[in-house]
């Protein structure tokens, strides 16, 4: 691989693996907090994780007490393909939303008579 290869190469991998660099935008709009059924307050944040073999970038969410946490960047709000779900034990997952199906579809039926 060329040097120019492999240094524009680094270039991507660094701008995909520091969100924090990218959304400092984010970071200013606040916290989206969420109160579980126990009474807790917890934060949504978002983090980029780079797949271990592949060049793939996920974004990953999650909850933490603390608001000023370092591990990830504040979200504002909850994602629009997402919605906030509480397991048995109280903790706060995002799970995505179900696409509902179209009941308005019209079957026709067809009929054989002998």
């Amino acid at each position: 691989m060329s040097s120019a290869k492999s240094f524009m190469l680094i270039i991507a991998i660094a701008v995909l693996c520091f969100p924090a660099m990218q959304s400092h935008a984010e970071k200013a709009k606040g916290h989206y907090s969420h109160t579980n059924s126990k009474g807790k307050t917890y934060y949504l944040f978002a983090k980029d994780i780079k797949l271990k073999n592949s060049d793939k970038v996920r974004r990953i969410y999650f909850f933490a007490k603390d608001p000023n946490n370092k591990k990830g960047i504040p979200l504002a709000e909850v994602p629009a393909d997402r919605v906030v779900s509480e397991t048995k034990t109280g903790m706060l997952v995002l799970k995505k939303k179900r696409k509902r199906k179209s009941s308005s579809k019209n079957y026709s039926m067809t009929v054989r008579i002998p």
